[in-house]
């Protein structure tokens, strides 16, 4: 092998950054023909699962996901990964699981930019779910936690909702305040 030529990584890297415009199931048969002989490798696992959602075949794109997932991937691919795998099982129909899943991982310490894009998906997956006041709860959580200017006032604000929010079932705690 060329010391000089680019590893599959790099030119995954390279097909994903021209996907835009470009046919999906022409990236996807670009894609799995990088990983082919990697199939044990969680990131060739990863990256699969993520061409077959690009290509609108998320059907088989779960298990590439809870390959990756189990395989060890490093901190940031694994959100990643979880945040994609929670989109793949809502766009399934099977937004209570992909909420679940959401919010172990929030339950986690993120990194940025994965905590406002897993807030982002359990609003969207709390929507169908028919929890329209709890989708906005944490979609303003993401909010307040990316603002320069009026944090406090949003999050004090925030409190407030959340204390009076009278569908909260959980008395212990308002519903899903997370930390970054």
């Amino acid at each position: 092998m060329d010391a000089s030529a680019p590893n599959w990584h790099d030119t995954i890297t390279e097909v994903w950054a021209h996907a835009e415009g470009r046919d999906p199931d022409e990236v996807l048969a670009e894609i799995e023909k990088l990983v082919a002989g990697h199939e044990r490798d969680p990131l060739a696992a990863f990256e699969v699962a993520g061409a077959y959602d690009y290509a609108g075949h998320e059907t088989r794109a779960e298990a590439p996901y809870r390959r990756a997932l189990s395989g060890g991937l490093d901190p940031a691919r694994h959100q990643q990964a979880t945040i994609q795998l929670a989109s793949t099982l809502r766009n399934l129909g099977r937004a209570t699981e992909a909420a679940d899943l959401l919010r172990a991982e929030l339950g986690a310490t993120l990194v940025a930019p994965y905590a406002a894009a897993a807030r982002a998906f359990l609003a969207l997956t709390l929507l169908d779910l028919g929890e329209d006041r709890r989708a906005a709860v944490v979609a303003l959580e993401g909010l307040r936690d990316s603002l320069t200017t009026y944090a406090g006032p949003v999050g004090r604000y925030l409190a407030d909702v959340t204390d009076a929010d009278p569908d909260d079932e959980e008395d212990d705690e308002p519903p899903h305040r997370f930390n970054d």
